[in-house]
């Protein structure tokens, strides 16, 4: 992601975006990180990146959306899940020809941002959602950073046997590059106080507000880590491998 502050070569094109996500975004509750190009539709426990993605190579605007989980610290914005095959790009560069053509594309992309933010706010109305699809891009992908997702989200939702299978599968890695090592130190205290529900809620819950500060994110008294599960027990009937 890029500074919040464009260089003034990019001052024109990047105020029609800004200009076209607010007219489109701003509406949904999400805010502007900045002068950035990214905009932040906060849920609480998780967010949705939105960012109109520079290039180096002309001016115009990528896309991108994708959730990020806050429940692992750190003080960087990351694309944790998308729903595109190729991750959280979800749309072709846009090239800035002219001011008349570049709002008409760009107000065409945040109208996709749009409604990508609202599939994955519908996606993951609860913890409980996330509990429920994470584990299965986790088996899909084969990503520790995924399963280590899914493991927090079953761990907090009680969903304890699931939750241990994928934590000792991190356990078991033997980390040949750092990210791997960072993965398994990012596990470990969820690991410890899996079999204490309260201990573990409470690190998922403290872990997140520590996030949100190191992002700068705005203060919120409810986390919307615990609202009641909307969805029927039936939609629990998915296979894991070891099932």
């Amino acid at each position: 992601m890029q500074n919040d502050s464009p260089s003034p070569s990019k001052t024109v094109h990047s105020k029609i975006i800004a200009e076209a996500a607010r007219e489109t975004l701003a509406p949904l509750g999400a805010f502007q990180r900045g002068r950035s190009r990214i905009w932040i539709d906060d849920r609480g426990w998780w967010i949705v990146n939105i960012e109109f993605q520079p290039s180096g190579f002309g001016k115009g605007s990528y896309l991108n959306v994708g959730a990020m989980w806050l429940w692992h610290e750190k003080d960087h914005f990351t694309f944790d899940f998308g729903n595109s095959d190729t991750g959280s790009r979800i749309a072709k560069f846009v090239p800035y020809v002219d001011d008349q053509q570049f709002r008409a594309e760009v107000l065409k992309l945040a109208s996709v941002a749009k409604a990508e933010a609202l599939r994955l706010r519908n996606q993951f109305a609860s913890i409980h959602d996330a509990a429920r699809h994470l584990p299965n891009r986790a088996r899909r992908d084969e990503n520790p950073w995924t399963e280590l997702d899914a493991a927090i989200a079953l761990g907090y939702v009680g969903k304890t046997f699931r939750a241990r299978m994928l934590f000792k599968k991190i356990e078991r890695l033997k980390p040949s590059q750092e990210w791997e090592r960072l993965v398994q130190e990012k596990a470990r205290p969820f690991t410890e106080t899996l079999d204490r529900p309260d201990d573990f809620q409470r690190i998922v819950r403290e872990t997140i507000l520590k996030t949100r500060k190191l992002l700068k994110l705005p203060d919120r008294l409810d986390l919307d880590l615990d609202r009641p599960q909307l969805s029927s027990l039936s939609r629990w009937r998915f296979k894991f491998p070891w099932q």
